[in-house]
């Protein structure tokens, strides 16, 4: 399974308040890609970022912090929120 992740931070994630050692572990999983192609899937441009990033790394999903920017999924990659993504990794995630 492949999530993805933009290469830059918006200016209001900050990540001061996370643990070192869960960003270091999420470096040490993190795959680095150029997208290839320019999408024009959302409104708001910089979010197409996210779609090129998912689309070069074959990702499963796409998870924002905020999902309304996101309404559509494109070709196997998947808009979910975290608690979704969670569900999904635990399998008790329910279809509906």
């Amino acid at each position: 399974m492949s999530v993805a992740a933009a290469a830059r931070e918006p200016p209001s994630v900050r990540t001061d308040s996370v643990p070192p050692q869960v960003l270091d572990s999420l470096a040490d999983v993190a795959i680095q890609v150029t997208p290839n192609q320019t999408l024009q899937i959302s409104d708001h441009e910089e979010d197409n970022r996210f779609y090129e990033c998912a689309d070069a790394a074959g990702a499963d999903y796409i998870v924002p912090c905020n999902t309304r920017h996101f309404r559509e999924s494109y070709k196997t990659t998947q808009i979910v929120n975290a608690r979704q993504l969670l569900e999904r990794l635990a399998g008790t995630h329910r279809r509906e």
